[in-house]
């Protein structure tokens, strides 16, 4: 009788992605994460939270990133509200991005005034759950709404 290895099934874990490194500390166990003292004015191009497992609710602040010209959730597969403070991530017209994707469970988002004002793009794509988004006015100014692939 010979002897075969079958090679494994699983796939090694999808290392979580927080950029910048500093605004979260991450932790397995994590499932509110809440940004209230953020980068006003400093430079910092991009805002993404990714593969986080346990990441249920993401609360960010007033007046934060306002620079920021990237902003991106993906793959959070436990995320159900995103709330997002008043006059935060101003951008710029140009090159600008929201992107909220693949977030299984996601039922609500929520935007507070001016925020993503001068963003370029508005995506949300694979949120099935999605049940309300609501802003408070006078954001994504330039961008057209991209609503793709929301409901299987």
């Amino acid at each position: 009788m010979s002897s075969t290895t079958v090679p494994p099934t699983t796939q090694p874990p999808i290392e979580p992605i927080v950029q910048p490194s500093d605004i979260v500390d991450y932790d397995d166990r994590m499932t509110v994460t809440t940004i209230t003292k953020c980068r006003t004015y400093m430079s910092t191009n991009k805002f993404i939270l990714g593969y986080l497992p346990n990441l249920k609710t993401i609360n960010i602040g007033d007046n934060c990133w306002k620079t920021t010209k990237t902003f991106k959730l993906d793959s959070l597969d436990l995320l159900e509200s995103v709330v997002i403070g008043k006059k935060s991530f101003l951008g710029e017209q140009v090159g600008s991005s929201y992107q909220i994707t693949n977030c299984p469970k996601l039922k609500s988002i929520r935007i507070g005034i001016t925020s993503f004002r001068n963003y370029e793009s508005f995506e949300l794509n694979n949120l099935p759950s999605l049940q309300s988004i609501v802003t408070d006015g006078d954001g994504f100014y330039y961008a057209p709404f991209i609503l793709t692939s929301l409901i299987d």
